[in-house]
């Protein structure tokens, strides 16, 4: 069993980079620390043992990475047919845990056979507000009927997805959503 210290390269997945080697390791460790708390360029304790690499700790601490939460509008565009109703945030250090709802003011979108909303466009987020890969949302319709988006890693945030394939958003729906990522 070894000891070292490394630097993060990436975080999805994780890469990490050994005090004097020159590029990251090609593969990415186990973690005793969620991956999620971590960006590029954090100083990572690493161990060796077994032919396996595991991150055991961050320098300065876990508790160096935990801030104040605070409660963020989120700058959204939205799409043809959509109005926004509210984008908020709770932010705690890289990550975000959003609620959007906006209200359908175009025509009706049916979920395909396998319940999918094809070419659903809500809106695109802010610049600050990139997300470090896709990540899914869920919320429902109304209140009633549950649905899915997905806040891809470009900024845009589409309607995915219905309970089955009789879903509907209909004109004057409000669509809610709730999920938590990591900033970029």
């Amino acid at each position: 069993m070894t000891f070292k210290w490394a630097t993060v390269t990436a975080v999805a997945p994780l890469r990490v980079r050994v005090d004097g080697d020159s590029v990251a390791l090609p593969m990415t460790p186990d973690s005793l620390v969620d991956p999620l708390m971590l960006s590029a360029a954090d100083r990572v304790r690493v161990e060796f043992s077994n032919n396996r690499l595991v991150v055991v700790g961050v320098s300065g601490g876990i508790n160096n990475l935990v801030v104040q939460s605070e409660e963020l509008d989120i700058p959204w565009t939205p799409a043809s047919g959509w109005t926004l109703d509210f984008a908020k945030a709770t932010v705690t250090g890289k990550m975000a845990v959003i609620h959007v709802s906006c209200t359908r003011t175009g025509g009706t979108i049916t979920a395909t056979s396998s319940g999918n909303f094809p070419d659903s466009l809500m809106g695109t987020v802010g610049a600050n507000w990139t997300p470090v890969r896709d990540s899914f949302l869920f919320g429902g319709s109304s209140g009633y009927e549950p649905f899915t988006a997905r806040l891809n890693a470009s900024r845009t945030f589409y309607l995915t997805g219905g309970a089955n394939q009789n879903s509907v958003v209909v004109n004057t729906d409000r669509v809610q959503f709730q999920g938590t990522y990591r900033l970029a």
